[in-house]
C-alpha cells in the first residue's frame, strides 16, 4: 500500500471528524501521543546532528565502513 493511499484514508477520517471522536473518547492516548512526538522529534534531532558531525569527522562512511572491514 502507497503512503499516498494511507494519508488519503487518513485524511478522510479526520475529515469526518472520527478522530476527534475517538480522541474524545480516549483522552489518555491522546497525551501519551502528544508526549511521545516531542520525544520523537529531539531524538531524530540528536540523531541527525550526530550522524552528520561523525561523517564530517570522517568516522561515519564509506571509509570508515571498508577500514572496520564491514564491506567488501
Amino acid at each position: 500500500m502507497s503512503f499516498a493511499a494511507v494519508a488519503w484514508i487518513v485524511a478522510r477520517t479526520v475529515y469526518k471528524g472520527w478522530v476527534a471522536k475517538l480522541a474524545h473518547r480516549l483522552p489518555g492516548i491522546v497525551t501519551i501521543g502528544q508526549q511521545e512526538l516531542v520525544c520523537f522529534i529531539a531524538g531524530t534531532v540528536v540523531s541527525l546532528v550526530l550522524d552528520s558531525a561523525l561523517r564530517a569527522m570522517g568516522v561515519l562512511g564509506q571509509g570508515a565502513i571498508r577500514r572496520a572491514g564491514l564491506l567488501a
